[in-house]
């Protein structure tokens, strides 16, 4: 029975997607996290999708908002250390757009150890699957996806928030 899902999913995702579409896909997710992780919040804002940027104030804003959120963060002695993505669980068409939920693995530095946490981006292409921009997927309600993506409303399935691990330090 395992086996017929995996072909399901496999099938579904060579109809949605090309394979070299996927990777490229992770490839931009990897980009953006890593990005994020070195502090080129300019590079975060080029991946981020376009209507989060606008909500957020503008480029300038969001830039100074990633700056203060990492500074606070550090203050209290967390930093994320890696952001990973891994193969999307869904890329749906909707209208001429491409979405698609990626899981994404995070490891943080907290005082007590490390936080490996699972996490989710949503990355939305206008072009199948040349260029990709992201939107954190962490809270991302129905209500949220009205505004950010209102096509999208009742199509994208987002996984629901997992707790994270703790590693502690020694």
């Amino acid at each position: 029975m395992k086996s017929i899902a995996v072909l399901i999913t496999a099938f579904f995702f060579q109809s949605a997607l090309d394979r070299p579409a996927i990777e490229n896909l992770k490839k931009l997710a990897n980009e953006c996290g890593k990005a994020f992780v070195s502090g080129d919040f300019n590079k975060v804002v080029d991946l981020t999708y376009p209507k989060v940027v606008e909500l957020m104030g503008g480029r300038a804003r969001m830039v100074s908002f990633l700056q203060d959120g990492t500074r606070q963060m550090k203050a209290q002695g967390q930093e994320i250390l890696s952001s990973l993505a891994d193969d999307p669980t869904q890329v749906i068409a909707i209208e001429k757009q491409t979405f698609a939920v990626v899981p994404t693995n995070l490891r943080i530095k907290v005082p007590q150890g490390i936080l490996v946490s699972k996490s989710v981006t949503i990355g939305v292409s206008g072009d199948n699957g040349k260029s990709w921009t992201f939107v954190s997927g962490d809270g991302l309600d129905e209500e949220k996806i009205k505004v950010v993506f209102p096509s999208a409303v009742g199509k994208l399935k987002i996984p629901a928030h997992q707790e994270p691990t703790l590693i502690r330090s020694n």
